[in-house]
């Protein structure tokens, strides 16, 4: 979807590679991740992005699922 607003994305597998990719690319804007990631919870990945570039906003979506 943001790609088609004209946006470049970049996307990681987990965790770890989306910290690699910040390490590599200082254009990123804003992160988007999911809260329930393997590896570390998005609110700890959101500590660690804090820690590398404090300015740089992170978003944790928050979606909640009904049970049928």
């Amino acid at each position: 979807m943001l790609e088609a607003l004209g946006y470049a994305t970049a996307s990681a597998e987990s965790a770890n590679e989306a910290l690699r990719l910040l390490a590599r690319d200082q254009e990123i804007d804003v992160v988007l991740a999911d809260f329930a990631m393997p590896e570390m919870s998005g609110g700890e990945l959101a500590k660690a992005i804090r820690a590398m570039r404090p300015t740089l906003p992170v978003i944790l979506p928050a979606i909640a699922i009904e049970a049928p």
